[in-house]
């Protein structure tokens, strides 16, 4: 039987409304997603003036196009004028968990530390688990990572290499990079100079694990020499290992090229360039070493941070402990791992200060209001 008027129109009605909701449906998924990141992100400036003036919606339509709107966020925060930085501290761990018991908190403690200092001085922390170039591994990743990252921030003037083994000690000291660039330094390394270029030079005359490195062409051109001594390949290795411990009789014989070691031959090799293009610290404690340090906390709390001869370890530096590899573990382990906690906690009591905090003692995690420790 034919359908009646009535029935026919309510029929068409209900089509129509149905086509009405598909039209909005896929508009609304038009204007909620962004194109695929295999074309184009930009848009017509008429469209852009459209889609500023029109709500943001509520909802994604999908995974995808969350994700594509993430993209685009990311894209514009890359865009956007970056802000003024007087260095970017770099600092990395392994890819993987600690073998240690204890090493996944020691290295989340000395992270904050790091994040705590450039609370309070203008930097920002770039923390690093992987390796950026293949063959690039163990200490020797942080070279090609440093490369790329003076690279891609071409803003930045001063980059800082920090050990994850080291920690800020004196959370108020001001680096002099006002004072190195005046005298056109382009990098700044913990050392002596009669250990590095005397007659009988010690591989251990400085420590390449704390650095500052300056953003200039001739930086990255260093970085390339010095990564060259990667031993890539066990007659490499042979032949470089042979090279270094002809220069550094208290070299252990048996250890491969390593980076500390090049770095001070690199040095000596061109002495002229390298003395007017790099300058060896030794006037605060750019590198502190942790076993003359760490037993002397409570006294430097107590006479206070006053004066060049007793002023506070800028950074101590547990070299030698292996917190999260254990790879050297030795007898001293438990001293290490007691003396990063206090050290730690004398750095983190000079932020905590700043709210009327501070630990008890060095030993504890715990935190209480500083007026009780009176």
């Amino acid at each position: 039987m034919a359908n009646s008027p009535p029935a026919l129109l309510a029929g068409l009605l209900l089509v129509a409304a149905c086509f009405l909701i598909v039209v909005l449906l896929l508009t609304t998924l038009q204007d909620t997603t962004i194109d695929h990141p295999s074309r184009s992100l930009s848009k017509s400036s008429k469209h852009d003036a459209a889609a500023a003036d029109r709500p943001a919606p509520l909802i994604i339509a999908s995974a995808h196009s969350d994700l594509y709107s993430r993209m685009r966020m990311l894209k514009s925060l890359k865009q956007a004028p970056p802000e003024p930085l007087k260095f970017l501290l770099v600092t990395a761990d392994q890819p993987t968990s600690c073998k240690t018991r204890q090493g996944s908190h020691l290295l989340m403690m000395s992270l904050k530390n790091k994040v705590d200092y450039c609370n309070l001085h203008q930097c920002k922390v770039w923390y690093s688990l992987e390796s950026w170039q293949p063959g690039f591994t163990g200490t020797w990743a942080r070279y090609p990572l440093l490369q790329r990252l003076m690279l891609v921030n071409s803003h930045v003037e001063w980059f800082m290499w920090m050990d994850s083994d080291a920690l800020f000690t004196d959370m108020s000291f001001v680096i002099p990079l006002e004072t190195y660039e005046s005298w056109n330094k382009d990098m700044i390394i913990p050392g002596y100079w009669e250990k590095v270029y005397g007659d009988d030079p010690d591989w251990l005359g400085l420590n390449a694990g704390i650095f500052l490195i300056r953003n200039t062409e001739w930086s990255r051109n260093f970085l390339d020499k010095w990564m060259s001594f990667r031993p890539d390949s066990p007659q490499r290795s042979h032949h470089l290992t042979e090279i270094l411990n002809r220069e550094f009789r208290t070299r252990p014989r048996n250890w491969p090229a390593d980076d500390q070691s090049a770095l001070a031959y690199l040095l000596r090799r061109n002495k002229t360039e390298h003395e007017r293009r790099t300058y060896l610290e030794a006037g605060y404690a750019l590198h502190g070493f942790w076993e003359v340090i760490v037993d002397g906390f409570e006294e430097m709390a107590a006479r206070g941070n006053v004066g060049d001869r007793q002023k506070w370890p800028f950074v101590t530096h547990f070299c030698g402990c292996k917190l999260c590899t254990g790879e050297y573990a030795t007898s001293q382990s438990a001293r290490c791992v007691e003396s990063f906690r206090r050290a730690y906690n004398f750095g983190d009591n000079q932020v905590l200060a700043l709210a009327g905090m501070a630990h008890p003692d060095l030993s504890s995690l715990e935190v209480v209001e500083s007026s009780a420790l009176l």
